[in-house]
This record gives structure tokens, sequence and C-alpha cells, in this order.
């Protein structure tokens, strides 16, 4: 990632030397690996920038649309959203937390049920 795409949003100091910093990334494509099909929020698996993560949805609009099969994925599916990404830093390990705050773009299709005709 580099300086201009990230958008430092907090800095705060805890307890033992850990450091948190939460960054806000806009409107990025994230292709889709692994969808989790429930109704909560939910890590799903997906690529950002190459590299796949676990990230967990909040955005409960585009959850809905999912749920009430307004919404249905391929192989090769990408979504665009904002991610936040908190980067914990303590002593020599880092480690970091995804959410997709909002999905601005996804797959226009839908999910098409056949009725079996006698």
């Amino acid at each position: 990632m580099t300086r201009e795409d990230i958008k430092t949003l907090s800095e705060v100091d805890i307890k033992d030397d850990m450091e948190e910093t939460c960054h806000l990334l806009k409107s990025e494509q994230l292709e889709i690996v692994s969808p989790v099909f429930i109704d909560e929020p939910s890590k799903w698996k997906v690529k950002l920038r190459g590299k796949t993560i676990s990230a967990t949805i909040i955005d409960r609009d585009f959850l809905d649309m999912i749920l009430q099969s307004e919404i249905s994925f391929a192989k090769g599916d990408a979504i665009v959203a904002d991610i936040e990404i908190l980067e914990k830093k303590q002593k020599k390990r880092k480690s970091f937390v995804y959410r997709i705050i909002a999905v601005h773009n996804y797959p226009r299709y839908s999910r098409v049920l056949k009725k079996n005709i006698q």
C-alpha cells in the first residue's frame, strides 16, 4: 500500500506498548474468493491487491440483498468497496483486522430458480 492510498483515521497507544492505527481504503476492488451466506456480519475471503485476506462485511444493505437472492456470485467476481484496516503493532508482532464497511459496486445478476414442468 502506498501513502496516497491510505487515509489515517486514528492512532492510539495502548498498554503493553501496543499501538493501533486505523486506515480507510476507499473504492477498492476486492475479488470474491469465498463468500459467506449467513444473516450476520461474517468473514469473507477476498483478494485485496493480489493478497487473500479475511474481512468482515458490515454493510447491512449489501448482506440483506444477498440473503434475499438479489445478488449472486460466480468465480472471478469482484466488488468495489470501502475497507477499514486496523493495524495492531506490539513489539515485534504486527496483525491486521479488515472490515468492509460499504459496498459500492457488485455483480448485477441474480439467481434464477428453475421450476420443474411436468
